[in-house]
């Protein structure tokens, strides 16, 4: 039997409720800066309703800014894909954290693909600044005496973002 008093079905109404509780808590979790529980919250509401491209969204951006940016791509990408306007804002939200998900991880060729997805031309104020981005992040790379780019961008992985409450 499920939650409704004579059906097989789930009472609704409790399952949204249970979901924005996730979500209220993750969202309180993440403004007082306790990111990692923030993001358990935001999975299980993510769990209860995985059609809700919010949810992924606030999943993404807190991996993101614990510095977790392979972790951060998938939800943004599922969350892409739960859109159903091309214009939606959220949709350039996600993409630009993509881009900027491989550019910390310095996969370049990703991170344009990333950006060309944004569909903005190379007049957007916002597009050219971040080719222009990936362009500098690409010269110090081959630039650099060989290994010194690998070490100080993986020196940068392990600092945190993030400083955690007390």
């Amino acid at each position: 039997m499920g939650d409704v008093p004579g059906s097989s079905l789930p009472d609704r109404s409790k399952q949204k409720t249970d979901v924005n509780d996730h979500r209220e808590r993750g969202n309180a979790l993440y403004k007082s800066g306790k990111l990692i529980q923030a993001i358990d919250a935001y999975k299980k509401a993510c769990t209860a309703s995985p059609e809700d491209a919010r949810r992924l969204s606030n999943l993404s951006a807190t991996y993101f800014e614990i510095g977790e940016y392979d972790n951060s791509i998938k939800p943004a990408e599922a969350a892409i894909k739960l859109l159903k306007s091309p214009d939606d804002p959220l949709r350039v939200r996600l993409q630009t954290r993509i881009s900027k998900a491989h550019m910390h991880c310095c996969r370049w060729k990703e991170a344009e693909e990333a950006s060309r997805k944004l569909g903005a031309t190379d007049d957007d104020e916002f597009n050219s600044a971040l080719k222009h981005a990936i362009r500098l992040e690409r010269d110090i790379e081959t630039k650099a005496p060989q290994g010194m780019f690998t070490y100080v961008s993986n020196v940068t992985q392990l600092v945190p973002r993030y400083m955690p409450s007390m």
